[in-house]
């Protein structure tokens, strides 16, 4: 999986698979936190076996990865979606195996 930097960044790409060592299949969704003065980068896919896998990095920390499935339980059978109620974190919506 690659996240593309926004410009004028001058390495665009970066290989978060490589960095957390874990792959996703199909498409993913992105969004943005803040944390205090930092922006906080999220991508969630679904890897092979169906869990739900969450990605995030902040200037203050390098790419880090969790099984979301592997705590709430179920897999994921679709596209991961996110959207956004009343201005905070997001809901998740998708379908589950």
């Amino acid at each position: 999986m690659l996240r593309l930097k926004p410009l004028p960044v001058a390495i665009r790409q970066v290989d978060v698979t490589r960095i957390t060592g874990r792959r996703v299949v199909g498409p993913v969704t992105s969004w943005q936190t803040p944390n205090g003065p930092l922006l906080v980068e999220h991508l969630a896919g679904r890897d092979a076996a169906g869990h739900l896998l969450v990605f995030w990095w902040s200037p203050a920390h390098d790419w880090q990865v969790v099984n979301v499935s592997s705590i709430a339980g179920p897999k994921v059978g679709g596209s991961p979606n996110i959207f956004f109620s009343n201005h905070k974190l997001g809901d998740w919506a998708g379908s589950s195996e």
